[in-house]
C-alpha cells in the first residue's frame, strides 16, 4: 500500500491532530497508528474503513491515492473536531454535547431549548468579555 502512510499523515495534519489524539479517538495505541503512517504495518480492511470515515475520505483515496473530490473536509466535521479539541484542552475528555447518540431520543423542542440555552450562555459570556 505504497503511499498510504503519507496520505494518512497529510490528512492528520490537515485535520490538525497529533498521532496520539487520533490513536485515542480510534482506540489504537500510538505506536500502531505511527506504524501505519511509516508504512511499517498495513491496516486491516476494517481499520481502513474506520480511518476513511474518520478523515471523511474514501477507502479508495487511502489505498490508491485518487484525488479527494472536495477541496476541504466538510465545515461541520472540522467545526466538531475543533470543538472537541477545545473541550479536551480544558480537561473535558468526553463532552456530552458531542455525543450525538445521546441526543437521538430528544424531541425537536427539547433540542431547540438546549440550543437556545447554549446561545444565551455564549452571548452572556461574549458580553462579559467586552
Amino acid at each position: 500500500m505504497k503511499g498510504l502512510g503519507q496520505r494518512l499523515e497529510n490528512l492528520r495534519e490537515r485535520s490538525d491532530y497529533k498521532q496520539k489524539e487520533i490513536s485515542a479517538l480510534l482506540g489504537f495505541t500510538t505506536n500502531v497508528y505511527g506504524m501505519y503512517e511509516r508504512e511499517e504495518r498495513a491496516p486491516s480492511l476494517d481499520t481502513l474503513v474506520e480511518l476513511a470515515d474518520f478523515f471523511h475520505v474514501s477507502v479508495d483515496y487511502l489505498l490508491r491515492g485518487m484525488e479527494y473530490s472536495s477541496e476541504e473536509l466538510p465545515t461541520d466535521i472540522l467545526d466538531l473536531k475543533r470543538l472537541l479539541k477545545i473541550y479536551r484542552k480544558n480537561g473535558i475528555k468526553n463532552p456530552s454535547i458531542l455525543r450525538v447518540e445521546d441526543f437521538t431520543s430528544l424531541s425537536a423542542s427539547d433540542l431547540a431549548f438546549l440550543d437556545n440555552i447554549i446561545k444565551l450562555y455564549l452571548e452572556k459570556d461574549n458580553d462579559q468579555k467586552k
